[in-house]
């Protein structure tokens, strides 16, 4: 009973006294005033109200068992958008109240709003509880989302800390929760963070430019459902770069992804302003976007627009193919790049490949693919203080001397002559 968990911090005595117990209103408001000194760690109106029996409260057994969950409503702010202050706190009202009403019979808590933001809070009291603490917390978890999905029309998320031996405590289950629910950006809705949530995989950004490599070659040989999968993986691997300080970082990223998918397509011939429209779009979601899932959705419905209008075309289907293979040589120029891998990319034998591209671009593929890297190469020359060794690796060329060569035999001068 939530007046339980009330009186034991503030004694019994003392709650009598400002509420007699069937004034719900003071009990409510002398609840939450409670609940804050407890969250953010301030015990002096408390020890005010205990006097002498303040060491009760404050001592640490095994035998004590507390726990804090924080909860967002999904989507409060989107809910909210155009609402005033009134209608916001009956959003929060409502949802308190059911949270209350899911746990009222079988718990020892306190719960409030936390004023003026999309948060409410519960303070546990586990010590009598036989099960074991971490999955009673759950299963109270589980009965609030439970309730609130069956008797509104939203879904909440819900951090949980650890368990705590003292009330006193409890302030640091809160800055944990709090700190849990910023991985709620992640995960979908109405779920469920634990501290297990923290232990997530991370990879390097090498990883990631190889899936993003993954997922354009996808494009490249026609294989939706595969570039999709990829799509998936990278919205998944992108939070854990160890160089990403926060969710606009991560929004940042994906925009950078969609905007280079959205490059292949002009690169293919799709019609500029159609492309534009889709990528304005996809951009706008992912600023928006509350959580990783939503970025993703927004990314899937780009690929698979941009795959339809690319189809409608009406060009001969190895045409396309072929168009495709040169978009994607010309963004990944720099990669050691192998004939035979290409020509496995469209299913078909590398000397047909060699052929049908000479038919089709009146130069060969090699030729092709070093007219990439020493136009890249000669803005690097021009633009940056690179070395020439360390430009001609970074264009894709691995012998310093079949670059100096083919350079000149382009341009008409050395490499030098730009130094």
């Amino acid at each position: 009973m939530e007046s339980d968990f009330l009186a034991k911090v503030i004694g019994e005595s003392n709650v009598n006294i400002y509420t007699s117990f069937n004034q719900s209103t003071l009990l409510e408001m002398l609840t939450m005033e409670t609940t804050y000194d407890i969250i953010y760690g301030d015990f002096s109106r408390i020890k005010l109200l205990r006097e002498d029996n303040w060491f009760i409260l404050n001592q640490t057994s095994s035998k004590n068992s507390y726990a804090v969950l924080l909860i967002v409503v999904d989507n409060f702010w989107k809910i909210c958008m155009d609402m005033d202050n009134h209608e916001r706190y009956l959003i929060k009202r409502t949802v308190l109240n059911y949270i209350k009403s899911s746990i009222n019979k079988d718990y020892t808590f306190m719960a409030t709003s936390l004023v003026g933001t999309d948060k409410l809070v519960v303070l546990l009291d586990l010590s009598d509880f036989k099960d074991e603490k971490e999955l009673a917390t759950i299963k109270v978890a589980n009965k609030i989302q439970e309730q609130i999905m069956g008797s509104t029309d939203y879904s909440v998320t819900i951090s949980i800390s650890s368990i705590y031996s003292s009330i006193t405590e409890l302030w640091k289950g809160y800055e944990e929760s709090f700190k849990l629910m910023d991985q709620s950006f992640f995960y979908d809705e109405n779920h469920i963070l634990t501290k297990e949530v923290l232990k997530r995989e991370h990879f390097d950004s090498n990883s990631l430019e190889s899936l993003e490599y993954k997922l354009i070659q996808s494009l490249a040989i026609g294989e939706v459902k595969d570039a999709l999968d990829n799509l998936k993986r990278l919205c998944s691997w992108v939070p854990t770069l160890s160089y990403i300080k926060d969710y606009n970082m991560i929004k940042s990223e994906l925009t950078k992804l969609y905007f280079k998918i959205a490059a292949f397509y002009v690169d293919l011939g799709v019609n500029t302003e159609s492309v534009n429209n889709l990528l304005t779009k996809v951009v706008s979601d992912t600023i928006s976007a509350s959580k990783v899932i939503q970025i993703e959705s927004s990314g899937i419905i780009f690929i698979e627009s941009l795959d339809k209008i690319s189809n409608a075309a009406g060009s001969p289907e190895l045409q396309v193919s072929f168009n495709k293979i040169c978009v994607f040589v010309k963004e990944f120029y720099y990669r050691e790049t192998r004939i035979d891998e290409i020509a496995g990319m469209l299913n078909i034998s590398t000397s047909y490949f060699c052929r049908k591209f000479k038919q089709f671009y009146g130069v060969t593929f090699i030729t092709y693919l070093n007219d990439i890297r020493l136009r890249e190469a000669r803005e690097l020359l021009e633009k940056t203080s690179l070395s020439i060794t360390e430009i001609s690796h970074k264009v894709g060329f691995t012998e310093i001397t079949y670059f100096s060569r083919s350079f000149k035999k382009k341009f008409g001068y050395a490499p030098s002559h730009l130094r």
